[in-house]
């Protein structure tokens, strides 16, 4: 009976309180501490690979290779990156950006329906109900906290409770709206969901060649952009700012201290992270194997803001590194290397496919899509963190490559998706298995 004790009780309460700091630095009131938070990290990890041994998946299970081989090479540059590590800021790293890199086990886990409805239906009801009470006070309106409702918008049609229908809806569109010079990648993620919504309406069904074109081309273009940027031919992060600055994207906002500013949201801030990964990779030889999770970039541009970080000036606490950026992929890169990269890339590629192409049901072929352009946002931000926005991209990338959701009919997808937001169950269908 653990296994229902872990998936009803003690995974819905961590992810909770992972939620809740989740927006830590952001915070006037941070909770816990750098210990706490990494213990908590550790025991959602445990809990995890728990659930996943009483639901009997094995790491070569079909559909879940490439996830298995990814998982033994991070598993490789972690134990790398103990030897590596030289000091206490790169030990610090290395146990961050372990759990970071293992965030994708929670797939396994995550292939039974119903410890995902656990999970999110408490979600939904403490969660909201903490931030209207303290977090939005806080924090605001951010994509760090509400992760989970990119998912809950996806789907926003199928919900059958006005109130929550009022609720998701709302925050959407503060979402979609608030913020924007600040949380750019926000108010893109917001859209995109609103456009799957749309997609779920009947007036919009799509047809299965759209859904296969749309998914080929959001796999597609980042590949095409990145081998124009690096070749030198075409910088579309260049190209924006140089010919659109000032040029309908400036806006002007009070800032705490009531002073008026102004924003270009144009602005490249993307390139020189670019420059300084690869640069880094090739000048110290770790193209292939990655420098290891206890380890950054060579950075020049971060070099101030890293030096302060150290509470002292002595040059030999911390190096020119930056051991994360605001992109998701440069980071694997960084500690896993190409091998490491093109794995982790495969993940979403092969998961993309299988709901978009191995689907029975419709809505989670638009959750492929959902996966794709994860995928492509990947190469613009996404950054790698463990929190709970992060466990929200793999809750996609979960039900996905799961072949009981996959396995659904329409019907039966809409009664899981309902079962979030009230006290009735999901078919006893998706129960799992007793241990």
């Amino acid at each position: 009976m653990i296994s229902q004790r872990i998936s009803k009780i003690y995974l819905p309460i961590l992810f909770l309180l992972l939620t809740f700091i989740s927006v830590n630095q952001w915070s006037e009131r941070p909770i816990g501490n750098t210990a706490t938070t990494f213990a908590l990290d550790f025991l959602i990890l445990v809990l995890l690979f728990l659930q996943m041994k009483y639901q009997r998946i094995a790491f070569t299970e079909k559909g879940y290779i490439v996830v298995s081989l990814y998982l033994l090479w991070a598993l490789f540059g972690i134990v790398r990156g103990m030897r590596v590590a030289e000091n206490y800021w790169e030990y610090k790293n290395l146990v961050q950006n372990s759990f970071v890199l293992l965030v994708p086990l929670c797939v396994y886990a995550f292939s039974f329906p119903n410890l995902l409805r656990n999970i999110l239906r408490a979600w939904y009801v403490f969660a909201i109900l903490a931030y209207v009470l303290f977090f939005y006070w806080q924090v605001g309106i951010s994509q760090f906290y509400l992760g989970p409702v990119f998912l809950a918008l996806s789907f926003l049609p199928l919900l059958k409770k006005k109130l929550w229908i009022v609720i998701i809806l709302l925050i959407g569109i503060l979402l979609l709206t608030v913020n924007v010079y600040d949380a750019r990648s926000q108010l893109v993620k917001a859209a995109f969901s609103f456009a799957v919504a749309l997609g779920c309406l009947k007036v919009f069904r799509l047809k299965d060649f759209f859904l296969k074109t749309t998914y080929w081309i959001l796999l597609v273009t980042p590949a095409v952009f990145l081998y124009l940027g690096i070749s030198g031919k075409y910088n579309i992060f260049d190209e924006l700012w140089t010919d659109y600055e000032g040029v309908y994207t400036t806006v002007k906002f009070d800032d705490e201290s009531g002073l008026e500013k102004e924003v270009d949201l144009s602005s490249d801030t993307r390139t020189f992270i670019y420059t300084e990964v690869i640069n880094s990779a090739v000048d110290n030889g770790y193209v292939l194997f990655g420098r290891t999770p206890a380890r950054g970039n060579d950075t020049n541009f971060f070099w101030d803001l890293a030096y302060d970080l150290t509470a002292t000036r002595l040059d030999f606490n911390i190096k020119h590194e930056r051991s994360k950026n605001e992109v998701c992929f440069p980071n694997i890169f960084t500690w896993l290397g190409l091998v490491g990269m093109l794995l982790y890339i495969a993940i979403y590629v092969w998961a993309a496919y299988l709901g978009v192409y191995r689907s029975k049901n419709y809505y989670i072929k638009l959750a492929g899509l959902v996966v794709a352009f994860n995928f492509l946002y990947g190469w613009v931000e996404n950054v790698t963190s463990f929190d709970i926005l992060n466990f929200t991209y793999w809750t996609f990338i979960s039900m996905c490559l799961s072949s009981r959701f996959r396995s659904m009919t329409d019907h039966e997808f809409k009664e899981w998706f309902n079962s979030l937001f009230g006290l009735k169950k999901s078919s006893t269908k998706w129960e799992i298995p007793v241990s």
